[in-house]
């Protein structure tokens, strides 16, 4: 009779993801009698886990907004202001060994004219991601139960790493630009491939851009 020997092996099971809708507002410093016309209001944001405690998440993190508008003189003119992100969320799945990751996505801007300052608002979405670990025996040697013996690895847990690299690139227009409104960068990854002593990650990024032509001819 054989005599298998097994080891507790764990891996991530996804759980329900948990979203809510908040809305961050910032006034600038810009008399609102003194704007003609707004061009681009854009929300920068970022999310972090602050506690957890039982079911309950509270979370902070910041959203600024990035305001280009034309005076009551025409000439374009830019802005900024920020605001302090602060909130809690219910998750009923939440366990001592639950991972939990945080994302802020944005859903619509907007701004206000009527006061004595331009104020700006945003509504976000915060998503939570949680995941949990599952464990199972799993079959990792033992006597007369292989025909051919050798060894064998198992992995029994992972670990995650975050490296940021810098990315230049140049690119010509057809028009000249009198100026950049607005931009944006999302990288997507499309490829990962394990190298020796190395992880190679191939994608690529997508740049949006705001430019006011220049039409001086």
């Amino acid at each position: 009779m054989g005599e298998p020997v097994f080891e507790k092996v764990s891996f991530e099971q996804k759980k329900t993801d948990v979203v809510e809708q908040i809305k961050v507002e910032c006034k600038t410093q810009v008399v609102a009698e003194e704007v003609k016309n707004i061009l681009v209001v854009s929300p920068f944001s970022f999310i972090e886990m602050a506690d957890i405690s039982n079911t309950t998440i509270k979370y902070n993190g910041k959203a600024t907004f990035y305001i280009s508008y034309i005076d009551k003189d025409g000439n374009i003119k830019k802005c900024e202001c920020g605001n302090e992100i602060n909130g809690e969320l219910i998750d009923q799945n939440l366990l001592d060994n639950t991972k939990i990751r945080l994302e802020i996505i944005l859903e619509k801007t907007d701004y206000d004219l009527s006061g004595t300052y331009l104020s700006v608002s945003a509504i976000f979405s915060i998503k939570v991601k949680s995941t949990q670990p599952v464990y199972s025996d799993a079959l990792v040697g033992g006597e007369k139960i292989f025909v051919d013996t050798s060894e064998l690895s198992v992995l029994c847990g992972n670990g995650k790493r975050i490296s940021n690299y810098p990315i230049e690139e140049q690119f010509e227009l057809s028009y000249p630009v009198a100026e950049v409104l607005f931009h944006r960068a999302e990288a997507i990854i499309t490829a990962v491939q394990c190298g020796v002593g190395c992880i190679i990650v191939d994608g690529q990024v997508l740049l949006s851009l705001v430019l006011l032509q220049n039409n001086d001819k």
